[in-house]
């Protein structure tokens, strides 16, 4: 029983964060599917279903009763599964947060772990929606023109959000061809930035992604972000998770990539 929940928590928790995922590719016009709608409505959908099949199988009558009355209210909302309202700085999906309420709920009467191997969903959402920031002309001269640009305005956005952030961590145990360039003790990841601009290099940090990383483990640090930033349209994000899941790392290791644009810039400098 303790497996089954915990693996269904994970399916919950990763619909909702496939949910959102879409959710700001739409609004933010990054979506490469002809109806992301549909697709954030199956994944709120299937949460909704599996989150009251737990409850069911748990005994838990009255919170039954009460989680599908909650379920009926938002299909017969005006806006529907998906329906969105605005945030203090960006639109979200209203769902999902009420559906976490209940299952981190569950998760904790039932002393059930289920993200220790799962990057934050609030890091992937935070770097996603960098590339605005880091590429914007009224803050900076050009965009980055390289990795270390890349590292630099990244980091400087991210530490104002996780104060122990570390910059270059040393690792307990070294891995052949990792060297991270933030860590985050509190999320226990590392990150690791890589600028591309050809297809060459894009062969390249494959062979790198899938060096070591696979199974690495350690009490400071167990999970791996790559934040991949594209000049031009090389490989699609969902081809590099694609190709993670094949070669099973994709419990411990994200991909995100950024639609970047190229510098004006020609001298590029040597990364560290």
């Amino acid at each position: 029983m303790e497996l089954y929940l915990k693996k269904s928590i994970e399916s919950i928790r990763n619909s909702l964060k496939d949910a959102n995922k879409y959710f700001y590719e739409e609004i933010y016009r990054q979506s490469y599917h002809e109806n992301p709608t549909e697709i954030q409505k199956y994944c709120i959908d299937k949460a909704f279903i599996e989150l009251l099949i737990i409850i069911d199988a748990l005994g838990f009558g009255n919170t039954h009763k009460e989680f599908n009355e909650f379920y009926e209210k938002a299909k017969n909302h005006k806006e529907g599964l998906t329906y969105s309202t605005m945030g203090e700085d960006e639109p979200y999906l209203v769902w999902p947060g009420e559906i976490r309420k209940y299952l981190n709920a569950i998760a904790n009467i039932t002393n059930t772990e289920t993200e220790e191997l799962f990057i934050s969903h609030d890091l992937i959402e935070i770097i996603r929606h960098s590339v605005y920031s880091i590429s914007d002309t009224k803050i900076y001269s050009s965009p980055p023109i390289d990795e270390r640009e890349l590292h630099d305005r990244i980091e400087s956005i991210l530490k104002c959000v996780y104060p122990d952030l570390l910059r270059e961590p040393t690792l307990p145990k070294q891995i052949k061809n990792f060297r991270p360039d933030t860590g985050i003790p509190s999320l226990k990841t590392l990150i690791e930035y890589k600028y591309i601009s050809n297809l060459t290099e894009c062969k390249r940090i494959v062979d790198e992604v899938l060096a070591d990383t696979r199974g690495y483990k350690a009490r400071d640090w167990n999970k791996f972000l790559f934040v991949i930033y594209e000049t031009k349209r090389i490989k699609h994000e969902k081809d590099w998770k694609q190709m993670i899941r094949e070669c099973g790392t994709a419990e411990n290791t994200e991909i995100i990539v950024l639609s970047g644009v190229p510098s004006p810039k020609k001298q590029k400098r040597t990364k560290k």
